[in-house]
């Protein structure tokens, strides 16, 4: 009798886990045409899917999600929040970025970092994902809207990148300061 009780439950985790797994494809459709609509240069892949092997999302205690690539946690894997705050800290009392009127982040990786920046600028502030699985990853997965919504430009590609800032900053003064994620 316990046997078969077993067996149910264990069937019921698999298919609630399946469905409520961060690696699910958990597509936002609302964030994919946010990012459709403000960003039309980034090519969003309507069939994205990438070995879990790869690329996946890891939810340990502290309940923040963390992208894992290729076996690496993409920020602090145990006090991701935390290790945030002391980048963008760190970030903006460099006196690099306290004179660039712009500043240009190197990527988004599980955008924690990028949430603070942004909570502490009034600047525009420009991201460059050069890994195309990481940011259709992240595009899918994460809460991003925030980000989305304030930040000036998000780049795929250095040709994309260099086009865009040499369009906005042509016969001017490019004062921008280059930042990594991680």
């Amino acid at each position: 009798c316990y046997k078969g009780i077993e067996t149910e439950i264990k069937e019921l985790f698999r298919e609630l886990e399946t469905q409520y797994s961060p690696n699910s494809p958990a597509s936002n459709p609302d964030q994919l045409e946010l990012v459709r609509q403000r960003f039309p240069h980034i090519a969003l892949s309507e069939n994205y899917s990438r070995d879990s092997e790869l690329i996946h999302v890891t939810c340990p205690a502290h309940g923040q999600k963390i992208i894992v690539y290729k076996n690496e946690a993409l920020i602090h894997a145990e006090k991701p929040l935390r290790a945030a705050e002391i980048w963008a800290e760190q970030t903006l009392n460099s006196p690099r970025i306290k004179q660039a009127k712009e500043i240009l982040v190197f990527g988004l990786a599980n955008s924690y970092h990028l949430k603070e920046l942004l909570k502490r600028v009034d600047r525009p502030v420009h991201v460059y994902e050069a890994n195309p699985d990481i940011l259709q990853y992240a595009l899918r997965h994460l809460d991003l809207k925030d980000i989305l919504d304030k930040v000036t430009s998000i780049f795929s590609s250095v040709e994309q990148c260099k086009t865009a800032l040499e369009n906005k900053y042509r016969g001017g003064t490019l004062v921008i300061a280059i930042v990594t994620g991680k």
